[in-house]
């Protein structure tokens, strides 16, 4: 007797439609989709579980991309502390990741 294995496709499309249900569920239910999620597409638990608990993959390409570093147009001021700590405050980053471009 020869067994018939799920196709990748089939698998996340069951993925798909399990997850938003396991995400709700109480503990014990969560056990039992789980059981359920691991007996139909032969996965380990603790990959099951991964899969279940992974967000969403991006919709476009872009959502991948890093920001590079901000950039800071001031016009000519003398600068001093009180200056830099205002920027960094205001963007919440480390100074090093701030660029301030002079006109």
């Amino acid at each position: 007797m020869m067994l018939q294995t799920m196709s990748n496709e089939s698998k996340s499309e069951y993925l798909s439609k399990i997850k938003p249900r396991y995400q709700k569920a109480s503990k014990l239910e969560k056990e039992k989709i789980l059981d359920e999620f691991c007996s139909v597409c032969e996965y380990n638990r603790k990959y099951a579980i991964r899969k279940l608990n992974a967000k969403d993959p991006p919709k476009n390409k872009y959502e991948y991309r890093k920001r590079g570093p901000s950039i800071i147009n001031v016009d000519y001021l003398p600068l001093n502390r009180e200056l830099f700590s205002k920027i960094y405050l205001h963007k919440n980053k480390p100074m090093g990741s701030i660029k301030i471009r002079f006109p």
